[in-house]
């Protein structure tokens, strides 16, 4: 969906107007617009100046780019509590510890724990489509991406690159690792 497409604004607009009780004849008064200028708005046929947008705005309490974005509907926002239950897959054959926990997918994006001991066979280059973004929660890890220096990465770090560039991780030190692993792009099963 086009965030700036008019429609979408006048979809967000009217919604807004209708939640807080305001009909259109006064959101025009109080934005120093007329109220059929601001119905071409609301059904789309007119896209608002930015100083009609940030006048709307203003007159709505939001921000000129919240009216540009369309509304959140309630599905798209979602809580995973830490006991409920998620899809783990195993990365190595070896052991049963290293594995990967989805913890979230919601649109284009999926959110994954990896957990591994020092020891664990991590070995692979593994590649996918879309953007990764690491959080290194617990431990220490080390990051190859080909054609690159390993990188190390300690608690607290993060770092992102594109999925597609071949990468592998290893545990680096003595104790065991936990990373949170970010996609834009959810697979069936996490790439690691």
């Amino acid at each position: 969906m086009d965030h700036n497409d008019p429609s979408t604004v006048g979809r967000t607009i009217r919604s807004l107007r209708i939640q807080q009780g305001i009909t259109m004849v006064q959101l025009g008064k109080r934005a120093g617009i007329s109220q059929s200028y601001l119905s071409e708005i609301e059904t789309g046929k007119a896209s608002p100046s930015l100083t009609t947008l940030f006048a709307l705005a203003e007159q709505l309490g939001m921000t000129p780019a919240g009216l540009l974005r369309p509304s959140v509907q309630e599905d798209e926002i979602v809580v995973v509590r830490a006991d409920e239950a998620a899809d783990v897959y195993p990365v190595s054959d070896t052991t049963g510890d290293v594995h990967f926990r989805a913890v979230l997918r919601q649109g284009p994006l999926s959110m994954s724990e990896f957990v591994a001991s020092p020891g664990d066979d991590l070995t692979g280059d593994f590649s996918h489509s879309g953007y990764e973004v690491i959080y290194v929660a617990q431990g220490s890890l080390v990051v190859t991406l080909s054609g690159h220096d390993p990188v190390s990465l300690t608690v607290g770090d993060t770092m992102s690159y594109p999925g597609e560039l071949p990468h592998s991780w290893e545990i680096a030190g003595t104790e065991p690792v936990r990373v949170f692993q970010v996609l834009d792009t959810p697979a069936a099963h996490p790439p690691h």
